[in-house]
């Protein structure tokens, strides 16, 4: 009997002390649970991981809620310079594997990822990417995104029903595209809502490229050639305009006169192909958009073959814009790009390629059919810089090098795991020992 009683004593004292603790507490404080955070995925703004630091570190005019699966992030007042790389990509913001995000936009707000800012960063310079997720534009204020790669660039991974939104009272100004992809036999959307107000250089994504514009929003295209949202899908080789420059001149044009001596030009509507011979031909001038200047500009027009006869040249270094407004600041000289369509480069002459960066960009723009860029014949293409392919969805485009050709570069970005498929009797060189190594030295 006694034992019971100094038991009872006991948790009665415990419930006693209990009760004091809990009088102690303030009365108008709520304890709740730690604020939630998606399951997966990572979110990076100005280079700062939101999901591993506290609000304290977050970038100035930043702030993160996730409610109800939706990760909200408030832009008011954002001056975003630094990015993160990752995917291939340096982006400013950068919400991979979260869910879908919401930006909501409080007064004048920039994005400036440029490779002049952070030279040494690995990746394309992108604005804003996010993966597996729909990205939707909310609130009163603006944003203005200078980027040299693509401005807003949403991945869906397959997922269907993802979309760009911009909604309320927003305004963008992007200098670059806006770009979706990976939505399965659905390419993701773009809709522009109620007063929403955006401007950029082309939009590739559902429905024909055409975004959803409502009564009350407008879009602004500053792009006349491949995205344009008034033409839809591109034309196709051969039908309606479009343009391929070379040395600065456009030789589709029809004012186009023989300026680019050395070189010929042919259509072969079997194959789809845009057929460029250079005959001992000098490039040292490039067709010009904001932050690049490209020695030979293929915007999605299909497949391009060029074929070298004797010595030939492209020489684009990288020089700072004449205007002084310009923003970039800084011209970035690149040798070949070809946009959604296959690069050969075939003939027994030789390319010396000399630029401020890459020598040569195929980006497939997410095309689900399988691109590459392939040397082939007895051809010698020796450059400076590095060699880059992208945007194929879940398929990179490849480097092949055939037959006797010879390639020395300075490192190969593709798919293969950055190893080009090169056949016994042809050579590659690789002048680099760091990124874009393919296997981490001649293969």
């Amino acid at each position: 009997m006694r034992t019971r009683t100094v038991r009872l004593k006991r948790k009665l004292s415990l419930f006693l002390i209990f009760c004091m603790v809990l009088t102690q507490l303030p009365a108008d404080k709520t304890y709740a649970a730690p604020d939630p955070k998606p399951e997966t995925g990572s979110i990076f703004i100005d280079g700062t991981d939101l999901l591993n630091s506290d609000e304290i570190e977050y970038p100035e005019g930043i702030s993160y809620y996730y409610v109800d699966g939706v990760n909200v992030i408030t832009v008011s007042g954002a001056a975003i310079t630094l990015g993160h790389s990752d995917m291939g990509k340096y982006s400013g913001i950068y919400a991979n594997d979260v869910g879908d995000v919401e930006l909501v936009l409080v007064g004048n707000n920039t994005i400036n990822i440029l490779n002049v800012t952070e030279p040494e960063s690995a990746g394309d310079r992108v604005g804003i990417f996010t993966g597996g997720g729909s990205l939707t534009f909310s609130g009163t204020g603006n944003l203005t995104i200078n980027s040299d790669g693509r401005s807003i660039h949403l991945d869906a991974y397959g997922k269907p029903g993802k979309a760009i939104i911009f909604e309320n009272d927003v305004t963008i100004v992007a200098n670059n595209q806006i770009f979706t992809e990976g939505g399965g036999e659905s390419r993701p959307l773009v809709k522009i809502n109620d007063t929403a107000d955006v401007t950029s250089h082309g939009i590739e994504c559902g429905n024909d490229n055409k975004p959803y514009i409502a009564d009350g929003a407008s879009f602004n295209n500053t792009d006349d050639g491949g995205g344009d949202p008034e033409g839809g899908v591109d034309p196709g080789p051969g039908h309606g305009p479009q343009s391929l420059y070379v040395n600065g001149v456009d030789i589709l044009s029809e004012d186009y006169d023989g300026d680019v001596v050395g070189l010929s030009y042919d259509f072969d509507s079997a194959t789809d192909t845009h057929i460029i011979t250079l005959n001992g031909v000098n490039i040292t001038e490039g067709y010009i958009s904001p932050g690049r200047q490209m020695g030979i500009h293929a915007p999605s027009i299909g497949d391009i073959e060029v074929i070298l006869i004797g010595d030939n040249s492209i020489n684009i270094p990288n020089e700072p814009d004449l205007n002084q407004e310009a923003d970039p600041p800084m011209i970035n000289g690149i040798g070949i790009f070809v946009r959604n369509g296959n690069l050969t480069i075939s003939g027994d002459g030789t390319l010396d390629i000399e630029t401020g960066d890459r020598s040569i960009i195929l980006d497939a723009y997410g095309s689900t059919e399988p691109m590459s860029i392939t040397f082939k014949d007895s051809v010698t293409v020796i450059a400076n810089n590095q060699i880059f392919t992208e945007g194929g969805g879940e398929s990179r485009p490849l480097v092949n090098i055939f037959d006797t050709a010879n390639v020395t570069s300075r490192g190969i970005e593709c798919g293969n795991d950055n190893f080009p498929i090169v056949e016994a009797g042809a050579s590659y060189i690789n002048t680099e020992t760091g990124g874009g190594d393919p296997g981490g030295g001649d293969p």
